[in-house]
């Protein structure tokens, strides 16, 4: 099997971390909503203030303000920032409201496919080289996701908005030189206000808070969980070829899928075995060539 060069600037054993990290965080965060039993645009507002006073926290202990503020004084950062920001904001929103609306496994096809989208954006945009494992674990996804499609003729629309628009998400992220901590706080803290407003003149959301004690501390649980995969998965896609952090985000949507049959009860088809099995093919080859990509790291850092 031939040997993709891996850049010096890529740190696979710090992106592996990040990203299976952020992968169980996101893989828990639909059963967590359904704890708490607040539809889904009012729990978008509740994301964007927990996540904002986590974020300060975060900032404030690492020292990290003096680079928020050189973030923000860079016109060029503010480019890239803004329309990152609505794009982020749309996938946020979708990640709360599918699994209140009965979308859980819709959106677990959209985490499916995201890989591949942004294997070949990886490809495409950065020339980045698909090895023989990663070339195979493509095609036997795809095939899964080619069966899904035959099964049921088309693609939910919730699938489509996470696999398309999270590559160009992270290419606009690529551009701007700051830490993840500084640009979640900025993506966030543009919603803020907003977020404010709309809860504060929600009686339904205010009543359920005098009513429900336990959402004092689930929803900060919420903000931090959600807040922290994102930081976790954002610090993945810069250490990490594009290629290989979207196909090891196959982790996610399948946690997604097992909690949205196992725990959610959502139904499953028996024809689906197939198509995940596939899938579930794809992610441990990748697995297993990821680990191959690490002891070949370690050994040329011995060597050196």
């Amino acid at each position: 099997m031939n040997q993709t060069p891996s850049p010096p600037q890529y740190q696979y054993g710090c992106g592996l971390t990040c990203s299976v990290t952020a992968s169980v965080l996101f893989g828990i965060t639909p059963w967590l909503v359904q704890q708490l039993y607040i539809n889904g645009n009012e729990l978008f507002w509740v994301r964007m203030v927990t996540g904002s006073l986590y974020l300060i926290i975060i900032i404030t202990m690492s020292a990290q303000w003096q680079d928020v503020k050189q973030m923000i004084r860079h016109g060029r950062n503010l480019l890239f920032l803004i329309p990152g920001t609505a794009l982020i904001g749309i996938q946020w929103w979708l990640f709360v409201w599918a699994p209140v609306n009965q979308q859980t496994k819709e959106l677990a096809l959209g985490y499916f496919l995201l890989p591949l989208t942004l294997a070949l954006t990886g490809w495409f945009f950065h020339d980045e080289k698909l090895n023989l494992a990663q070339k195979l674990a493509i095609t036997l996804a795809a095939s899964g996701i080619a069966i899904e499609l035959w099964q049921h003729g088309q693609l939910p629309w919730v699938a489509l908005v996470v696999a398309g628009l999270y590559p160009v998400y992270f290419m606009v992220r690529q551009n701007v030189k700051a830490s993840a901590a500084s640009i979640k706080f900025f993506e966030v803290s543009i919603f803020l206000p907003f977020a404010l407003y709309f809860l504060s003149q929600s009686s339904e959301f205010i009543l359920c808070i005098q009513s429900t004690p336990s959402l004092w501390l689930l929803l900060p649980l919420f903000g931090i969980i959600c807040a922290s995969s994102m930081l976790l998965y954002v610090s993945a896609s810069k250490k990490l070829p594009f290629s290989l952090f979207g196909l090891l985000s196959y982790l996610e949507p399948a946690l997604i899928f097992v909690i949205a049959v196992a725990v959610l009860q959502e139904p499953f088809e028996a024809t689906q075995c197939v198509t995940y099995g596939l899938i579930w093919a794809a992610t441990l080859i990748v697995v297993i060539d990821l680990i191959r990509l690490l002891l070949h790291q370690i050994n040329q850092q011995k060597k050196g």
